[in-house]
């Protein structure tokens, strides 16, 4: 599977991008390997990162902007909404690796 330039998420267009590390450190990021910026419908994931790391990163941004969209990021937070979409990201790889 290969990261796309951008992707449709229920119906809105998302950029992707592969951004350095300095980029995360001046969002303040901390030790992130991608982020979401849904106002800008952007997904920013870490150039650093191997192919596989990337793809779940991925993945897992992807979960955000659906959670995000439907209104699951306004009634679960912190935590929980992290694990969710790293848990779904992962699964999913899985997915996609099996049919290949």
């Amino acid at each position: 599977m290969k990261i796309p330039k951008s992707v449709t998420i229920l119906g809105r267009r998302f950029t992707v991008q592969k951004v350095g590390e300095k980029w995360f450190q001046s969002k303040e990021l901390g030790n992130a390997c991608g982020a979401l910026n849904f106002s800008s419908r952007s997904i920013m994931i870490k150039d650093t990162l191997s192919k596989e790391d990337s793809l779940i990163t991925f993945l897992h941004e992807c979960h955000h902007a659906m959670d995000f969209i439907c209104g699951f990021s306004q009634v679960v937070s912190g935590d929980r909404f992290e694990i969710e979409a790293e848990s779904r990201a992962n699964g999913f790889y899985d997915v996609f690796k099996a049919i290949k």
